[in-house]
């Protein structure tokens, strides 16, 4: 059902989001965009129907892993501070310094858990701002942290009354208050769920018209023995920074990163106190030598700021960072053409920011520019990309966005034609599908890592899967492969994950499970061989001709890239019965099929146990 659905939404929405990069007039951009934003939503509530199904059938597992808790909210936060500013809304994130940032959960299910209850609030203020806030509740033998999340808006809030239904399924608040706001009413149920199960509670407070506070803790692991990265705060000590926005609440947060680091911040409250502040501190011969500025700000923007502070005598020496909600390359041409030091995305991460500063007080010129802000391209060489997808449309989506970053794309349909490609020429990244109805992408990539072992060469090789299940993951990096996408495909996220695997960056890769390819071949047929089979036995119970093509083609190709002729040719009998919907000969093609598994069962179990002893020598 999952791969069903979410494989034709990647189609609509990834050629939506194509079409919107193609020269449009004002009302047909505006078209596409609307477009864009349906399909989200119906994924939103697509997503919302599969994850209740799988919680009312006790299937929705915690599948946790190491990660880092800045970086995941950073990632997270980014898109839904533009969605924020389009409402012109400020998301503010607030990390207290205390909080843990190696840890151990499962960082899809706390993102959900996020995105969920950050995107509500967003959906339900329509002015003021939106503020998330992580501190530290209490650690448990150190071993353990149990973290405080709040999700605070000025929106309209919640009676009293309904506080309890709100995290009851096909429920939002107050119907005639949240009429205009579409969803499905599973969110907070889903969310109250999740919760449970990494360990922690979910409350709310909230009063009509005084905005709502989602509360909510979670049990996470600290990761032992974790190096500190080198940083040289020396540099910073004493450093005069100006912080100039309008919002009293993001001031405060970024005066206290600041003073982690040593800093000495001062504040201003708009453009115009701002300017007065620079005046009045290089008159004193006391100069700012930096100023972090709002560009967003009502009567003076921080553009306006930045271009009278580069006018002026005396304010010129004071490097600039501007600081900015909108995602726009004409506002990063805007930030270079000025002069200015630096553009920062917000909600500002504290490793940006250190990053930003470190890089103006290092060069003194500045340089710092444009984290997060759309640039005028990719500055890597262009790369070479297999893609491997049986879908017609997710295949010219995905070459058509590959071809607009520059790479060049080579287009094939299923796991088959991924080998003959790859032994045919070279390329940078495979993109592999995981579900198709030839070879699919598990067993091509486990084939690909065999032969690649008589070669000495080994690509990178990225899932593309629309399931979202415990074991999904192991399952890829079991067959050989380094990374794993979901669908729908997010483009940012993509090229993150393709220059991940490429510049040998953290990641899973097949060699982290001390297998090899041969074993790792083995092992995948073995977990998929007994669902494979159940989906044979399935179709000649019904005599469904159409399945039984289908589920003996998908053997086929397992058994090919096994080395098991004989046992694929018997799977071929199957297939080409089920295509011509003749069953006469069916119980003597299944017989000859199990006598030619049975046959294979000495090499399994080989293998098996060669997977066995590799994985824990």
């Amino acid at each position: 059902m999952s791969h069903e659905i979410r494989t034709p939404m990647n189609g609509v929405i990834g050629m939506a989001e194509l079409l919107l990069r193609t020269d449009l007039s004002r009302e047909q951009h505006e078209y596409a965009r609307m477009l864009v934003s349906s399909a989200e939503t119906l994924l939103r509530v697509i997503n919302d129907i599969l994850d209740f199904s799988k919680i009312e059938a006790g299937r929705l597992e915690i599948d946790p892993r190491p990660f880092e808790m800045r970086n995941l909210l950073s990632d997270l936060m980014k898109p839904l501070g533009l969605r924020a500013a389009e409402r012109d809304l400020e998301l503010v994130v607030h990390v207290e310094p205390g909080v843990p940032d190696h840890v151990v959960g499962d960082f899809g299910r706390l993102g959900q858990v996020l995105v969920n209850l950050v995107g509500n609030a967003i959906k339900f203020t329509e002015r003021g701002q939106v503020v998330l806030h992580v501190t530290t509740e209490s650690y448990v033998a150190d071993e353990e942290a149990v973290l405080h999340f709040s999700v605070a808006d000025t929106g309209i809030g919640i009676p009293a009354d309904k506080h309890r239904l709100v995290f009851q399924a096909f429920t939002q608040g107050d119907g005639s208050m949240t009429r205009p706001y579409e969803g499905t009413g599973l969110g907070l149920t889903i969310t109250s769920q999740l919760v449970e199960m990494m360990g922690g509670r979910v409350w709310l407070e909230s009063a009509v018209g005084e905005g709502s506070t989602f509360h909510f803790t979670a049990r996470l692991g600290l990761q032992q023995d974790v190096a500190p990265l080198p940083s040289n705060l020396s540099m910073l000590e004493g450093l005069r920074v100006l912080v100039v926005d309008d919002s009293a609440t993001v001031r405060s947060i970024l005066v206290d990163m600041l003073r982690t680091w040593s800093v000495s911040p001062v504040a201003a409250e708009g453009g115009a106190a701002g300017l007065a502040a620079l005046r009045q501190a290089h008159a004193a011969g006391e100069p700012f030598a930096l100023a972090l500025v709002d560009v967003r700000m009502p009567e003076m923007d921080g553009l306006e700021v930045a271009r009278r502070m580069l006018d002026e005598t005396g304010l010129e020496q004071t490097k600039v960072i501007l600081l900015t909600a909108l995602n726009r390359p004409d506002e990063a041409a805007r930030c270079r053409a000025m002069g200015v030091s630096g553009c920062l995305m917000k909600p500002v991460s504290a490793s940006a920011l250190l990053d930003a500063i470190q890089a103006v007080v290092r060069t003194g010129t500045g340089e710092a520019l444009a984290e997060g802000v759309a640039g005028p391209g990719p500055t890597r060489k262009p790369l070479r990309v297999l893609v491997v997808e049986d879908n017609p449309t997710n295949r010219r989506m995905l070459t058509v966005l590959l071809e607009t970053r520059g790479h060049a794309a080579v287009p094939v349909e299923d796991g088959l034609q991924a080998i003959a490609a790859l032994q045919a020429g070279s390329f940078d990244v495979v993109l592999m599908d995981v579900q198709m109805p030839r070879m699919d992408g598990l067993t091509a990539t486990a084939g690909i890592r065999a032969w690649e072992k008589g070669t000495g060469s080994r690509v990178p090789i990225i899932a593309l899967t629309a399931h979202a299940m415990k074991g999904d993951r192991e399952r890829c990096i079991a067959a050989g492969m380094d990374a794993y996408v979901s669908k729908p495909v997010d483009a940012e996220a993509l090229f993150r994950v393709m220059e991940s695997v490429i510049d040998g960056a953290r990641g899973a890769r097949s060699d982290d499970t001390g297998m090899s390819p041969d074993a790792a071949l083995g092992k995948v047929f073995c977990e998929d061989r007994a669902r494979m089979i159940e989906a044979l036995r399935s179709a000649l119970a019904t005599r469904d001709g159409s399945a039984l093509e289908s589920a003996a083609h998908r053997l086929r190709g397992a058994l090919m890239a096994m080395a098991a002729p004989g046992a694929a040719a018997a799977a071929m009998r199957l297939e080409e019965i089920g295509r011509e919907q003749d069953f006469r000969s069916v119980a003597e093609a299944w017989a000859r099929l199990t006598n030619e598994l049975d046959r294979l069962e000495p090499r399994l179990a080989a293998r098996s146990e060669r997977a066995e002893e590799e994985t824990t020598s």
